[in-house]
């Protein structure tokens, strides 16, 4: 015969199976998930504008600040990539094969190859990719999301299921659950 143990935090199997199953446990889970995804430009394609604030200066960030960013006494060349002059002086707007910033991280050429292959800190295809895609697409330097000011006020959308949403956020949630077959 089978005994309960001995100490106070036993669960049954049952009452596990519904702590764990529990929808208000995870109910935040589902519309952070749809949130990121919703986020996301595809990596491959960029079918969309590539934006430079998500997706180019991480990348300069990451491999380039060290050598050209704010720290004066490790900056080289006079080069500041950390500040708008500084790039876009690199970069001829929609047009990679005359832009400096596109000829060095492009080059095979170890004395003209950026970042300098002893640096350890090499782009991969897909970087360098979206680097040339943005100089194609204007090159342009947009502030952070959270420092531009909303042009218009966006419009709630209509949804099927009417019971689900609490608030308008939920409707924004549920109508891209809806278009994309959730």
């Amino acid at each position: 015969m089978y005994e309960k143990p001995a100490f106070s935090g036993y669960v049954s199997g049952k009452m596990f199976l519904m702590s764990i199953l529990n929808p208000c446990r995870f109910s935040w889970a589902l519309p952070a998930l749809v949130v990121f995804c919703i986020g996301r430009t595809p990596v491959c394609g960029f079918e969309d504008a590539v934006d430079f604030q998500r997706q180019i200066l991480p990348i300069l960030s990451d491999r380039c600040f060290a050598c050209h960013g704010p720290d004066d006494a490790a900056r080289q060349a006079d080069l500041r990539l950390d500040l708008r002059d500084g790039v876009l002086r690199q970069v001829e707007r929609g047009s990679p094969d005359d832009s400096e910033l596109w000829r060095r991280i492009s080059s095979t050429d170890e004395d003209e190859q950026m970042p300098p292959p002893d640096s350890k800190l090499a782009l991969s295809t897909n970087e360098k990719e979206m680097i040339r895609t943005w100089i194609e697409q204007g090159g342009e330097w947009n502030r952070h999301w959270s420092l531009v000011p909303p042009s218009e006020t966006a419009e709630v959308p209509e949804v099927k299921d009417h019971a689900w949403p609490r608030n308008e956020i939920d409707r924004f949630v549920l109508a891209a659950l809806e278009a994309s077959g959730a």
